[in-house]
């Protein structure tokens, strides 16, 4: 489908265009397949994913680029000199790897990754998770708790005396207080990842229908979409 580009906001990466028929879209700028920056007016073509958003958009008509162009006023904005050099093909390219090159990483991740990711961003409420960093760290939370209560058993069974074990059930009870912070840390970035604010876990409080909805939202896939708390934690396409 064509269309003309009619808005970009470069620190969101994410910008608006009004397709032939009328019809207003918002892309992200992992769609963008061009080297330059998207600016407004500029003509592209765009397809679509199965899941309705925005896939890959380039200039329409690419070809006549690689053209030189005798009518100055006839190239697009995008590709007219810019006078920071930091939107230059070379540097954008640049900025595409690094950003990219985090995904190709975390790919790979395993159970122990993404906890230890978790771990490292205890105290992060601004981010965005994917839903491998939640569930997996959530799952190692209910192993240690688990394991702290079958210690807890065995000493209630008094194969250990109270007095000698208060240190050990001091030190679990320390450890499952130290959990409280990470686990909401990384809820409210696997929240912000599918646009929701963090104080959607307050629906933890409400019985039944609270604990369906904020599992609805939890187990949503990432949205492709930058948002005010960054770019997706997961793409499924690289530029």
């Amino acid at each position: 489908m064509q269309g003309r580009i009619t808005s970009y906001d470069r620190k969101n990466n994410s910008g608006c265009l009004e397709a032939s028929n009328g019809e207003k879209y918002i892309f992200s700028g992992y769609s963008w397949s061009e080297q330059n920056l998207p600016v407004p007016k500029d003509e592209v073509e765009f397809t679509f994913s199965r899941t309705g958003s925005i896939d890959e958009m380039f200039y329409r008509n690419k070809t006549i680029y690689n053209q030189e162009l005798t009518n100055p006023a006839a190239t697009p904005e995008s590709l007219r000199p810019h006078t920071n050099n930091s939107t230059s093909p070379i540097d954008i390219e640049h900025l595409k790897s690094a950003e990219y090159e985090k995904y190709q990483v975390e790919n790979k991740y395993g159970f122990i990754s993404w906890v230890l990711k978790a771990l490292k961003n205890f105290a992060d409420f601004r981010g965005r998770a994917r839903r491998k960093e939640y569930w997996y760290f959530y799952l190692a939370t209910i192993i240690l708790i688990q394991i702290s209560r079958i210690i807890i058993y065995i000493i209630n069974l008094e194969y250990i005396s109270y007095e000698s074990a208060l240190p050990l059930l001091s030190f679990i009870a320390i450890i499952n207080l130290m959990l409280l912070i990470p686990i909401c840390a990384v809820g409210t970035r696997r929240l912000h990842d599918i646009g929701r604010s963090g104080w959607w876990q307050l629906l933890w409080f409400i019985p039944v229908i609270g604990w369906i909805v904020i599992l609805f939202f939890l187990c949503k896939n990432t949205s492709p979409q930058n948002n005010k708390w960054g770019p997706p934690a997961k793409v499924t396409r690289l530029l």
